[in-house]
């Protein structure tokens, strides 16, 4: 008879055990799952906002009379940000390509391509459009598209950036 209890005490036990054990993996499981889904948001949202960053600056410090402005850049859309240094005018395009935003620093109408610029960080699309005295980015990442709007001092109606 003490054998038998003795028995059915380490059978209960043990399923005790197996049911904590099983438990535990579920909540492993399922908070694995919650921590790649918000990994994967927190980087889309990170790609997004460090592009949308990354132009604003640019067009801040660019952000002179005329010196921001869209053009076609050997049929890419791209923008363009000039500088005069020592007499001569630069011109930086910032343009998308290839799934990247890339951007190239010449003297203005040096003849480089797209291909000479400099692949600046992985995006699905950025685009620029002018809405008045506006500038409107808008970069895509993970099929969601994130836009910023700024006015620039060197705007037709002026303001700032």
């Amino acid at each position: 008879m003490k054998q038998t209890q003795r028995s059915i005490d380490v059978i209960a036990g043990l399923l005790l055990l197996l049911v904590f054990t099983g438990a535990m993996l579920m909540v492993l499981v399922s908070g694995a799952g919650a921590y790649q889904k918000i990994s994967r948001s927190l980087e889309r949202q990170y790609g997004q906002r460090t592009c949308l960053s990354y132009i604003a600056a640019k067009i801040r410090h660019y952000d002179t009379e005329e010196g921001v402005y869209l053009t076609d850049f050997e049929g890419l859309e791209a923008l363009a940000l000039d500088e005069e240094i020592e007499g001569d005018t630069y011109t930086t395009l910032l343009y998308y390509q290839e799934g990247y935003l890339w951007e190239l620093f010449s003297l203005k109408d040096a003849g480089l391509g797209p291909e000479d610029g400099l692949a600046i960080m992985p995006v699905q699309e950025v685009s620029f459009r002018e809405e008045g005295s506006l500038l409107r980015i808008t970069c895509r990442e993970a099929d969601e598209d994130k836009a910023l709007l700024l006015s620039p001092r060197s705007g037709k109606e002026g303001g700032t950036a």
